[in-house]
């Protein structure tokens, strides 16, 4: 079964710091609430998954990875995280409810959770959260066939089109993210980021030839949401220089 993991991610990034974390409503985002496995869950139908019949728990979780051609990488041992893996917390047997949590990851270092801890959906240091949650025993999967990070990086057979992206990549950064309007509350602006400049997209057309130029440079796709106070905006703005379009 082909999955695009990267459809899911952009439906549920939506949510980020934008619905109520809740184990007694839709679990899906229907209504505004969520929780950790229906997130997932929800990840996983837009990308393409079939329908379980129900929104599995953190238990019948593993049996629809499983189903979905995901494969066990890692049970409570260190692996390298890569985007699309699908991280499980709580022992087998022991994880319902409150008893366990699970999430997907972003890249090597974070993952996207639906989380009580914050009451909402947000991005996060997966390792930290895991610490933070006393080192709970966990399950690793990842889609059958995927490629591992060293795959990524040397799948380009152009050479010097590659060597020159690995050059600007090494000086920059390039992604896209959006905050959170002070006034409007509901309202949020996109910012484009390349290396230690950052530029607000007016319109739509610019917003389209910024996401191309992220996905032509090879650069992470996936575009966070952050409230306008966040602490992370606020080390974005003081390292980077806004500039106009």
């Amino acid at each position: 079964m082909g999955l695009n993991i990267e459809a899911g991610l952009a439906v549920v990034q939506k949510y980020i710091n934008n619905c109520y974390y809740s184990m007694y409503g839709s679990r899906y985002y229907t209504d505004g609430t969520c929780d950790c496995s229906g997130s997932v869950y929800r990840i996983l139908r837009e990308s393409g998954g079939f329908n379980y019949g129900y929104i599995p728990s953190t238990e019948t979780l593993h049996d629809y990875l499983l189903k979905l051609g995901y494969e066990l990488i890692a049970e409570n041992s260190d692996f390298p995280m890569q985007r699309g893996d699908v991280i499980i917390w709580g022992r087998k047997g022991y994880s319902a409810g409150a008893g366990g949590h699970t999430g997907v990851a972003l890249d090597n270092q974070q993952w996207i959770e639906c989380t009580g801890w914050k009451m909402t959906t947000i991005i996060a240091n997966h390792d930290e959260r895991w610490v933070m949650a006393g080192c709970p025993y966990f399950y690793a999967y990842r889609l059958k066939g995927a490629a591992t990070n060293s795959d990524k990086t040397t799948s380009n057979t152009n050479a010097n089109q590659t060597e020159e992206k690995a050059k600007i990549k090494e000086e920059k950064l390039m992604y896209i993210y959006w905050k959170q309007n002070s006034v409007k509350k509901e309202q949020f602006d996109g910012f484009f980021v390349n290396g230690n400049k950052r530029m607000h997209m007016p319109n739509g057309t610019v917003l389209t030839e910024c996401r191309e130029l992220v996905k032509e440079w090879g650069f992470n796709t996936f575009e966070p949401k952050y409230s306008h106070d966040n602490f992370r905006v606020a080390t974005i703005e003081k390292t980077t220089d806004l500039v106009k379009w």
